[in-house]
């Protein structure tokens, strides 16, 4: 049996958790934010089901409802959030250091 979230063998001796409605109801949350609507219906039709629990790697539940890693990452792995642009990346790298320069040159 795989886990749900990134597809790994549950018996690979990783401490697993057995989700129950409560955590069911964060990751439906999670997929939604991450715009993986696969994941979604998945954790929707368990949610709905009479045996509601699934089991999931701690390590993948985890990692996937961290709210830091799913505002940055979507389920492309692209970045959510532009880029910081840096003054060093500016078009215009040529100075002039006899005009602008504090210092005496």
């Amino acid at each position: 049996m795989d886990c749900a979230i990134f597809h790994q063998d549950l018996e690979n001796g990783s401490s697993t958790n057995v989700i129950t409605k409560r955590g069911l109801d964060t990751l439906i949350d999670c997929s939604l934010k991450r715009e993986d609507y696969e994941l979604h219906n998945q954790f929707t039709a368990v949610a709905n089901s009479t045996n509601c629990s699934l089991k999931l790697h701690t390590n993948c539940r985890r990692d996937y409802t961290n709210k830091r890693r799913s505002v940055k990452i979507t389920k492309n792995g692209e970045n959510g959030t532009p880029c910081k642009r840096l003054r060093s990346s500016n078009e215009q790298l040529d100075f002039d250091w006899k005009t602008k320069c504090f210092f005496l040159c």
